[in-house]
């Protein structure tokens, strides 16, 4: 069975309406259930935590998101809890307690900024041109490894999002894979296999092959996810990220519930 727990409502109301709309693409696409994980960033909830000027939108409340998941759950919906949240590097006590308020199925750590640059933004993509590549990577993974071994987070998301522009460093970046590799084994979190990486300019899945099989030699387990902000991307592109991790050696993927995992086949014949 397949999953895809990192979606976002963000860019339509919360309504159940607009769930439904993921829904109905997860079926058509095979999935057993999926997980919303909205960004912490877009609570009002989570102002205390990260402040957002840059921020244009309006933010939500907390209340209303756990409502609607709660409810569509009491429904029989197959769905998923989650909060997907940027590592704060100075401030894991204060993110420990606001994550540990909430009833979670997981939550899913991931890196946007390194600093006040939001590396992956489109709107920032310039600053790589005067970026040093090969520290950014360094800085980035950094980062990574440090919130794998953070104990907050069940799933570390898009493992390589630094490469989202195709910006890579010239010499070889094995020791840094290898790095967030271990740290994930340590922390105990599983890997993301993102297929947003192609609908980006990299056209690339999210982690590379060679940083996925670091991660099968430490027995760090996956889940596979879309990271989809429409419905229409819901298990978007899933026969390549199966693909890929058959490749690594992987035949079997997690499954969350109140923040407790469990491993399923990854055999699914419609994917073949």
């Amino acid at each position: 069975m397949l999953a895809d727990y990192h979606l976002h409502l963000e860019n339509g109301p919360l309504t159940r309406e607009y769930l439904e709309e993921f829904l109905r693409v997860g079926r058509e696409r095979g999935l057993a259930e999926i997980g919303f994980s909205e960004h912490i960033y877009n609570f009002t909830d989570s102002l205390s935590l990260w402040p957002r000027a840059w921020q244009v939108q309006p933010l939500a409340e907390l209340s209303a998101y756990l409502e609607l998941i709660a409810a569509a759950k009491e429904e029989g919906l197959p769905v998923k809890l989650g909060l997907e949240t940027d590592y704060l590097e100075n401030k894991e006590e204060e993110l420990a307690v606001f994550l540990d308020r909430y009833p979670w199925d997981y939550v899913i750590g991931s890196i946007h900024h390194l600093g006040d640059w939001g590396f992956d933004h489109p709107d920032y993509r310039d600053q790589w041109e005067t970026t040093d590549v090969k520290e950014a990577y360094r800085e980035y993974f950094r980062l990574f490894s440090k919130a794998a071994r953070s104990g907050l987070f069940d799933i570390m998301a898009h493992p390589d999002v630094i490469k989202v522009f195709g910006y890579r460093p010239a010499e070889t970046i094995d020791d840094l894979w290898e790095e967030a590799a271990a740290a994930m084994a340590t922390g105990g979190v599983a890997v993301e296999i993102s297929t947003a990486g192609l609908r980006k300019p990299v056209g690339e899945l999210y982690p590379h092959p060679d940083f996925l099989r670091r991660c099968k030699d430490h027995n760090v387990p996956i889940v596979i996810s879309s990271d989809a902000h429409y419905p229409e991307d819901v298990g978007k592109d899933f026969p390549r990220a199966v693909a890929l991790a058959r490749q690594a050696g992987y035949d079997k993927i997690c499954l969350f519930t109140a923040r407790q995992r469990s491993l399923v086949s990854l055999l699914v014949p419609f994917l073949a």
